[in-house]
């Protein structure tokens, strides 16, 4: 989903982006299975609310504004 995230904001190297501005990546594998809402591919690499943002603040769109507002509440809810 980080690559996901970095594609959505316009980097064109999202493996890069997601490597400079992200400091808690986990692959989906990593998480404890109780934890799991969903299954989805064990390479799949997830951030937290914190990375989101970074990314969001250094994408190459000037729009980011409507992406923050529609991701961080859902980051927010699913961390509970």
């Amino acid at each position: 989903m980080a690559n996901d995230v970095a594609e959505a904001l316009g980097y064109s190297d999202r493996e890069q982006a997601v490597e400079l501005y992200c400091e808690d990546v986990r692959n989906f594998k990593e998480v404890a299975p109780e934890k799991r809402a969903f299954e989805i591919s064990s390479k799949t690499r997830l951030i937290k609310e914190l990375d989101i943002a970074k990314l969001i603040h250094r994408s190459p769109l000037a729009s980011t504004g409507a992406f923050y507002d529609w991701v961080i509440p859902i980051a927010k809810r699913d961390k509970e």
